[in-house]
């Protein structure tokens, strides 16, 4: 889906922001309809309805992720205090991902913030706020 968003040299931060919380928002929209059209056929399937938003939860922050450092916070040569992890937490960690759930998330990087990971990150979350979610 990151490619479908990117299709713009790095820097176009607004149009490639704009583009994301567009390609995104309608990939929640359209993946919360079917997870929930399933749970109605299936209303005791539980366990595939918490592990389907789980992986809709995934492709989200994965692609929030990947559009973020490649497109509007590139780094072609970071540092190794540069790297940074995003993790899964409570029950976004565990799988348990219910409707409208908070999504938990823990930013890790080797050593102290940098400028540009700061710039990432917040860039990041305003993504996901944007989409609605309880980050």
């Amino acid at each position: 889906m990151a490619d479908d968003i990117g299709g713009l040299p790095p820097g176009c931060g607004n149009r490639t922001r704009s583009r994301t919380i567009e390609h995104l928002g309608q990939a929640v929209r359209s993946g919360r309809a079917i997870i929930t059209e399933a749970l109605e056929a299936r209303p005791f399937a539980s366990r595939d309805t918490v592990l389907a938003f789980r992986h809709l939860t995934d492709g989200v922050v994965e692609t929030a992720f990947q559009v973020t450092s490649t497109w509007l916070h590139p780094n072609p040569n970071p540092t190794d205090g540069e790297r940074i992890a995003v993790l899964a937490v409570g029950g976004y960690g565990r799988g348990e991902m219910a409707p409208y759930s908070d999504v938990d998330l823990l930013f890790l990087m080797p050593w102290k913030v940098t400028p540009w990971a700061e710039s990432l990150i917040e860039s990041m979350l305003y993504v996901l706020w944007d989409l609605h979610l309880k980050v």
